[in-house]
């Protein structure tokens, strides 16, 4: 229905994601260092 549309438009469904800019490991959003690499970069994403 229309109506869901506008209230998750309007409601925000924004979302982060955050991922390892060395390896592109998706990684929990408190994480300081790559599991995966050992690398400290971690970068978030605001989708929404």
């Amino acid at each position: 229905m229309i109506i869901d549309t506008v209230r998750t438009y309007l409601g925000g469904t924004d979302q982060t994601v955050s991922e390892c800019r060395h390896c592109g490991t998706t990684v929990e959003s408190k994480t300081e260092r790559c599991p995966e690499c050992d690398h400290e970069t971690i970068v978030r994403y605001h989708v929404g």
